[in-house]
């Protein structure tokens, strides 16, 4: 089977080129490293913390989500904002938004813009948040400026405006930089053990399954970007189909956050948080377990278990697979 599945590999990766994500050797670890889970807003009146206004307080219908995953250099953020509204046909999803990309993180500087999110991939919502939200790609990154402050349990991110894009996120420029401001609070996210799966990937390809025996590979369409992280228990997937129009069900692609364990090349995924295409009933997945296939410590196919598909209500179910096909998703390694 393995000598089936390298096979496969190096005819997908011969087919579609080297992929440069995964070739860089630079390993990089902040202090931010983890998830971290929105719990409020802090409200600052000349550089001091006058307000803290947590969102277990608000009285909403559904309480708003809001999840950031930093990995070595690569950082993904998730929110549910909007899972109320009324859906908008001009809208990707009418249920929050997402982005990857990397980062960097100086706790020691003394400049305001101590981290710098770069977005290369953006999801939902943030497809329509301003000129600078569209067409992001690693050679056409989106740079986004904090003031963070983190320690062992909590993490602050405090929006500063650039001059050249006076509001971000759909927030007011007047409180961007000026008086009351207002910074995002997170709590760190329980960790687990780190496994072997931990790190950053990326779905490059598609296998396809006959009697367990690895038959096919064809490599994911243009456009789209498939990366996930896993991190000490905690996972993340950011799916970005650029090429997705309006009408396309992939249109403003897909976001999931929650919890997975992997032993024995069994890896099972909780997710808490779904958004957008992917949206299960309630926002949670039921736990869902996947074969694990590794090809080398670099790369591995996750085999689907279950069959996904949409229910009545359009949004998704899982059923058990009774055919003799199956698929899994090839990943490679990013560094």
């Amino acid at each position: 089977m393995k000598k089936v599945l390298k096979f496969l590999f190096l005819s997908i990766i011969i087919s579609c080129g080297s992929n440069n994500d995964s070739q860089a050797d630079e390993k990089v670890s902040y202090a931010t490293e983890g998830f971290w889970e929105r719990v409020g807003t802090i409200q600052i009146v000349n550089g001091v913390s006058v307000d803290t206004i947590y969102w277990d307080d608000l009285e909403l219908e559904t309480r708003p989500r809001q999840v950031k995953a930093y990995a070595g250099k690569h950082f993904a953020w998730l929110s549910n904002a909007g899972v109320n509204q009324p859906l908008n046909e001009d809208h990707p999803w009418k249920t929050g938004a997402g982005a990857f990309g990397t980062y960097t993180f100086n706790s020691e500087s003394t400049n305001k813009d101590n981290m710098i999110e770069s977005l290369t991939n953006n999801i939902g919502g943030s497809h329509l948040w301003g000129e600078g939200w569209q067409n992001l790609s690693k050679d056409n990154p989106l740079p986004i400026r904090f003031e963070a402050t983190v320690t062992d349990k909590n993490y602050t991110q405090l929006a500063v405006r650039d001059v050249e894009s006076d509001s971000i996120f759909g927030v007011d420029e007047r409180t961007i930089g000026n008086t009351p401001e207002y910074a995002e609070y997170f709590k760190k996210i329980d960790e687990t053990q780190s496994t072997k799966i931990d790190g950053v990937w990326k779905h490059i390809a598609n296998v396809k399954y006959i009697n367990g025996i690895a038959v096919d590979t064809i490599g994911v369409p243009e456009g789209l970007d498939d990366h996930k992280i896993f991190h000490k228990g905690n996972v993340m997937v950011n799916f970005d189909f650029t090429k997705a129009k309006k009408g396309d069900p992939n249109w403003g692609g897909a976001g999931l956050s929650g919890k997975f364990t992997y032993k024995d090349n069994l890896l099972v995924e909780t997710f808490n948080l779904s958004t957008g295409n992917w949206r299960a009933t309630g926002g949670e997945w039921p736990p869902t377990p996947y074969d694990i296939e590794w090809i080398d410590d670099d790369s591995f196919v996750q085999v689907w278990k279950f069959v996904a598909r949409q229910g009545e209500n359009g949004e998704l179910e899982f059923v058990e697979n009774e055919s003799k096909e199956t698929n899994g998703l090839l990943h490679v390694r990013v560094n």
